[in-house]
């Protein structure tokens, strides 16, 4: 018996139900995997070779069997002191405790941060299987038990609340304050929970639990005494802390998140009435103003939300506000509603003293505009500094490439926070044996260029995350090109495109450039990534030269007036087809694009289903580390790397598809110093020659615009007129055998 039958025996023993899983990988090959029950006399033939990964059901297939499954740092951290006891414990050696297994009948639910997207912990059950011990996880770890004894039987209640509790407590641990501004975030987390009624010693407990995962030194006496102080408050009638200083601390999001969690209330309960939480607390009378003009309401509301968030700019078209880690847009509702509370207030001054300031959509409209004109700082983004902002900081690059680690800080001015973190503690081997290493060598394995495409790779990627697609020497959009399907264009596509927040990403066609209702989708965006490339007439059309190259745009919501914005998102487009060009290229487009071309089918064998999206979610911090690698090299050099086949590839993709650009090519010569040529003459060679190549006739420009297609096509070309007649100068026409024959005889060679 093989050492994985063995170990799926023992597992069958103890009413858990094993299937087989490859070795060094999550996912099962067997078709209908999660209705596989197989008995002990099936375990040979199920696990006949070694070696092999052992995944068990979980759920109703393994007797209610549930695995806690802790994917953060932060969560393997706080399991112990938060989630309950059970003798069934394993992970890997550099994550040891990952895996908690308990016995509940629960359904599958999985925690994430609601800001950077990534998973906190799981709740494995029903119609999901984890690899266990006897396995080599994909790091090339191998999984093993850390304490293999009994499983603990639980509530799903219990269960499920002590997940949400450590669930909250990972994204306020990533998100508590440093030093000197801890004890201010105690106090209001603290009275936050003894307002919802937390006990003094559960808030107590939950605090510590927080602030030491978050790096303070354990103090649980004196978050008791916070705990203590915050309910006598509460009993006595004095001021105490709720739910909008968490969010003002923590941001909307997360607060928000943290409320449902936790299940604490929506409204703050007021002082004086502590028993009864259904009553909601008025915190305050009408707002008094001057005189209740549109820009008096605007001016107090700016100053409310710089009470509440700090610096606020407007650009773009968006009010943003800096949360901490970035920059994030007050939503259209959150704005209304901070106008609307000064629906009511009093005037104090001149004519209108006493009067009640009354707002209809109108008048909050003009409120709005009017904040948008205090607030706005044109090109407040657009300026920002060179860099990628990840979960431990923003990575500075300087001149030469060189990336440098520094604390979060409103002046990076970064919109978005990308998955993974740096740097990078991995040895050389792991990373070898890594899922990122098996889609970029799998994908280009045998090109002779394949290191080059890895490169380009990794530099529009690198673009993208740093925002800087546009500021390039030579900005381009990138065309994904492979005529087979399975070529891994689109594991690629999904790879930089996961690792990125889902609200830095785009998908707007090429062919919809033109329309500023899609176009306003790219305002603010670091990717535009589509699976469709349209027509060669949109790849050649002006408003695709604009965006490429970052140049001032308009665009509209539906909703909205129009707004200027100079796009940065790097353009990405993948196609098994490069559509032809009818009306020409210009030099504009050719320096505008670059195709990485795929040429490979991976054999069936060899495919891993989703590996684009398993790296972000796997291996972030080696994907991030991947990226930086592709930010060095790519601000080093200003530009996208040359793969040979890319530049091939374009070249007979625009030659090939302009013949004008073919004839130039390859019957003719940019040459300043030749004698200036008849365009007639010209028009005759180049026609003589496009017919032998078997283009059609109708596709052919009329003498008329032939000449202005060579200047397009090369700046060296230039028409003049002498003596009734036109000429172009820059350009000899090589004399071969064949073209001056057509020329001169209009008979095909050899005829």
């Amino acid at each position: 018996m093989s050492r994985a039958a063995d170990a799926a025996s023992s597992y069958l023993e103890r009413g858990w139900s094993p299937i087989p899983i490859p070795t060094g990988r999550k996912c099962p090959n067997v078709k209908g995997w999660s209705e596989l029950r197989m008995s002990s006399g099936q375990v040979e033939t199920y696990f006949a070779r070694d070696p092999l990964n052992i995944g068990i059901l979980l759920g109703d297939a393994s007797g209610h069997l549930v695995d806690v499954d802790l994917d953060c740092e932060e969560a393997c951290a706080l399991a112990a002191s938060i989630l309950p006891s059970t003798n069934s414990v394993f992970g890997r050696r550099s994550k040891p405790t990952s895996h908690m297994l308990f016995t509940c009948k629960i359904e599958s639910k999985a925690f994430k941060d609601p800001e950077r997207g990534d998973t906190l912990l799981e709740i494995r059950s029903n119609g999901h299987q984890t690899v266990f011990p006897g396995s080599i996880h994909p790091s090339g770890e191998s999984v093993e038990w850390y304490e293999d004894g009994p499983v603990a039987k639980i509530s799903s209640a219990q269960l499920l609340f002590a997940v949400q509790k450590t669930a909250s407590a990972c994204v306020l641990a990533r998100r508590w304050p440093p030093e000197g501004g801890r004890h201010d975030a105690q106090l209001t987390l603290s009275a936050t929970l003894i307002r919802a009624g937390w006990s003094v010693e559960q808030t107590a407990h939950f605090v510590e639990c927080v602030s030491v995962t978050a790096g303070a030194a354990p103090q649980l006496a004196k978050r008791l005494s916070t705990a203590r102080d915050a309910q006598h408050r509460l009993r006595s009638g004095g001021i105490l802390r709720g739910l909008p200083s968490l969010r003002e601390l923590f941001g909307d999001r997360v607060a928000d998140k943290v409320i449902e969690w936790l299940g604490l209330a929506a409204v703050r309960v007021p002082v004086s009435s502590a028993l009864s939480p259904s009553a909601p607390e008025i915190e305050h009378g009408p707002a008094i103003l001057q005189i209740g003009s549109e820009v008096e309401i605007a001016k107090r509301v700016i100053s409310d939300l710089h009470g509440a968030h700090g610096d606020v700019v407007f650009d773009e078209g968006r009010v943003w506000y800096f949360d901490g880690t970035c920059w994030q847009p007050k939503s259209d509702r959150d704005l209304r509603v901070c106008v609307q509370s000064y629906d009511g207030a009093v005037c104090d001054a001149g004519k209108s003293r006493g009067a009640m300031v009354r707002l209809n959509t109108s008048r909050i409209n003009s409120v709005l505009f009017e904040m948008s004109v205090l607030l706005t700082q044109t090109g407040f983004f657009a300026d920002s500094p060179t860099g990628m902002n990840c979960a431990t900081g923003f990575i500075s690059f300087d001149a030469q490439g060189n990336g440098e680690l520094l604390p979060h800080s409103p002046n990076h001015r970064c919109r978005y926070i990308l998955r993974g973190r740096w740097p990078l503690d991995i040895a050389d081997e792991q990373a070898e044996q890594s899922l990122l290493s098996t889609l970029l060598r799998g994908t280009f394995s045998g090109d002779a260029d394949a290191d080059s495409k890895i490169d380009l790779v990794g530099e529009v990627a690198a673009a993208a995350a740093l925002g800087m697609a546009t500021r390039l020497v030579q900005p381009r959009a990138i065309v994904l090109f492979g005529q087979t399907a399975e070529n891994g264009k689109s594991q690629i596509l999904d790879l930089i495109r996961d690792m990125l927040p889902a609200d830095a990403v785009s998908a707007v066609p090429l062919h919809r450039f033109g329309d500023e209702k899609y176009l306003i989708q790219l305002a603010g965006k670091i990717l535009n990534a589509s699976d469709e490339l349209a027509s060669a007439q949109a790849v050649g059309s002006e408003s695709f030269k604009l965006i490429v190259t970052g140049d001032p745009v308009l665009g509209r919501d539906v909703y909205r007036s129009v707004v200027q914005f100079r796009s940065s998102a790097q353009h990405i487009f993948a196609t098994n087809h490069l559509p032809a060009f009818q009306g020409g290229v210009d030099r504009g487009v050719r320096r505008r694009l670059r195709v990485l071309r795929f040429d490979r089918t991976i054999p069936e064998n060899e495919r891993i289903p989703g590996i684009g999206r398993r790296i972000c979610r796997e291996e972030p911090d080696l994907a991030l580390d991947f990226f930086v690698q592709g930010a060095g090299r790519l601000i080093r050099q200003g530009r996208f790397s040359d793969p040979t086949s890319a530049v091939t590839t374009e070249r007979e993709w625009l030659i090939g598809a302009d013949p004008v650009l073919a004839w130039l090519e390859e019957d003719a010569a940019i040459d300043a110093t030749a004698e200036p040529v008849l365009v007639r003459d010209a028009y005759r060679a180049f026609r003589a020659w496009a017919i032998e190549e078997g283009y059609a006739g109708e596709r052919l420009p009329p003498a008329n615009t032939f000449s202005q297609r060579l200047q397009a096509a090369d700046l060296a070309v230039s028409s003049m007129r002498s003596g009734g007649k036109r000429y172009l100068t820059g350009l000899r026409i090589i004399p071969t055998g064949r073209t001056s024959f057509r020329a001169t005889t209009g008979k095909r060679w050899g005829a």
